[in-house]
């Protein structure tokens, strides 16, 4: 996991920013917050506080920052421009609060509805970084002077029982996840780093039908890490969350895979702000072809397409115009080690965006055995 999370720095961030990040993991640091950084050559906006860097330390990110934005943009702007990854096959994850969703929306682009076989557990991971140049309102136009990045990290395990129920495969399994995101706003730069929830699959019910592979269940978020709703950034919702989920996977033939896997959220209140995110659902989308004789190089796309289905409300109240709605598209690439052990690789890039941020993800997803 390291390793991974380490090539994703090295692509992302300067060298010279590189070292004081270092430097602030070994001097237990780098979960500090609302610390500003006065701005480095290029469009690095993602930032760890380091203790011998003497710049983050005269200068205060001011507790209000104001910015053109409807109510929902100026109450919730918290890790702004992130969408997390959750897992890699059929996975239910995470996301952001300003259209914000537990639920990652994009993730589940391989063999959808394939779960473990009976008696066996797998190890699913992914290292995500996300850019964002723009946010954009509920018209579709930019906000000026807004920019995000961020990076996330997560583990997930799933075990299948040996019973079956009525014919369908039974599947447990738990998650966490771990954020770093920063937000520029005009000369401005605010980031925290920190977990960002867990959560339990309590039971996925999945089964075959010839080529036609099925799987639904539901998923259930916790908010994990310190919160401060003075800060404009925070890796964490704090708050509860759910999700209904329904996956399909058609493989024609061994070489071919068609999936689809749906996701319907719903979000609880914030205790601190008194905000809730309106329910969202989404339709994730992937293809594959795995190519050459030796069948173990996997070439295809994915995307996703998301939308709001009820308003944000404010200590009760609905808010107008405050619906998100993304569709995204790229090509994936992927190889097979094993049957059951594959590395993925997968760029998304947000062509349409209403009331969020706009920018692309990669992904970088793995799938392993685990001995029981």
């Amino acid at each position: 996991m390291l390793s991974i999370w380490n090539l994703d720095f090295e692509i992302t961030v300067r060298s010279v920013f590189w070292k004081q990040w270092i430097r602030a993991v070994l001097s237990g640091t780098t979960g500090s917050k609302k610390r500003v950084c006065p701005s480095l050559s290029g469009r690095i906006h993602f930032f760890f506080v380091s203790k011998t860097c003497p710049e983050l330390h005269s200068r205060s990110l001011p507790t209000t920052m104001t910015f053109p934005l409807n109510p929902r943009y100026t109450r919730r702007l918290a890790a702004v421009g992130v969408l997390l990854a959750q897992m890699f096959v059929g996975s239910q994850a995470h996301a952001l609060q300003t259209g914000q969703t537990y639920f990652a929306h994009g993730a589940q682009s391989v063999y959808a509805a394939l779960m473990p076989e009976a008696g066996h557990a797998q190890l699913y991971g992914y290292a995500l970084y996300y850019e964002a140049a723009s946010v954009l309102d509920a018209d579709g136009n930019k906000i000026a002077g807004l920019d995000a990045e961020a990076i996330a990290m997560a583990p997930r395990a799933l075990y299948t029982w040996r019973p079956k129920l009525w014919g369908f495969k039974m599947t447990t399994g738990a998650f966490f996840t771990v954020l770093s995101s920063g937000l520029q706003a005009g000369d401005e730069e605010a980031f925290d780093t920190g977990p960002f929830d867990f959560g339990i699959e309590p039971l996925y019910l999945s089964r075959s039908f010839g080529n036609w592979h099925t799987m639904f269940g539901t998923t259930v978020y916790f908010p994990w890490g310190s919160y401060d709703e003075n800060s404009p950034v925070n890796s964490t919702l704090n708050r509860y969350g759910g999700a209904l989920v329904a996956n399909l996977t058609w493989t024609p033939t061994s070489r071919w895979d068609v999936s689809l896997a749906w996701g319907y959220e719903f979000a609880g209140r914030n205790k601190d702000t008194q905000y809730r995110d309106g329910a969202t659902t989404g339709l994730t989308y992937g293809m594959g072809y795995r190519a050459f004789a030796a069948r173990r190089w996997d070439f295809g796309l994915s995307g996703f397409y998301l939308l709001q289905v009820e308003d944000d409300h404010q200590s009760g109240h609905a808010i107008n115009d405050s619906r998100t709605r993304k569709f995204a598209i790229g090509p994936k690439i992927g190889y097979w080690l094993t049957p059951t052990a594959a590395v993925y690789v997968q760029v998304q890039n947000e062509v349409e965006v209403r009331n969020a941020p706009r920018g692309d993800y990669y992904w970088l997803m793995f799938a392993l055995p685990l001995p029981i």
